[in-house]
């Protein structure tokens, strides 16, 4: 698997925190403002340049988190459909109120440090 993780949340402060933890960790970190800006950047990667995962917050501007996983599931399924996705929200269960399919994972806001490497490390060894 690939060491290399997407972080994608409009918030500079939580950027920047997930940066920091994510490369201490040794990962390469690559970090978008918005969903629009990480999908325009990742249809010009081929396959073997895609990240492990990609990490979004919930509400963004321009694109969202779950515009943008319902987007690549849908018109990109076997290229950037395939990538491992995780979404950070403040809600219990956003499934609920919004289309997400199964495999997305959601990590609930305020979310700990343990929390987000177990899954960077499930996804990106």
């Amino acid at each position: 698997m690939k060491k290399s993780v997407y972080v994608v949340d409009d918030d500079d402060d939580v950027r920047e925190v997930l940066l920091y933890a994510l490369e201490h960790e040794g990962y390469v970190v690559t970090a978008f403002t918005n969903g629009l800006s990480a999908l325009n950047f990742l249809k010009k990667l081929s396959l073997d340049n895609y990240p492990g995962l990609i990490i979004l917050d919930y509400h963004m501007p321009e694109m969202d988190g779950v515009t943008f996983i319902n987007t690549v599931k849908k018109d990109f399924p076997q290229t950037l459909g395939s990538i491992p996705l995780a979404i950070c929200t403040a809600e219990d269960d956003c499934r609920k109120t919004s289309s997400l399919p199964k495999e997305v994972i959601q990590l609930n806001k305020p979310m700990s440090l343990d929390d987000l490497l177990k899954v960077v490390h499930t996804h990106c060894h």
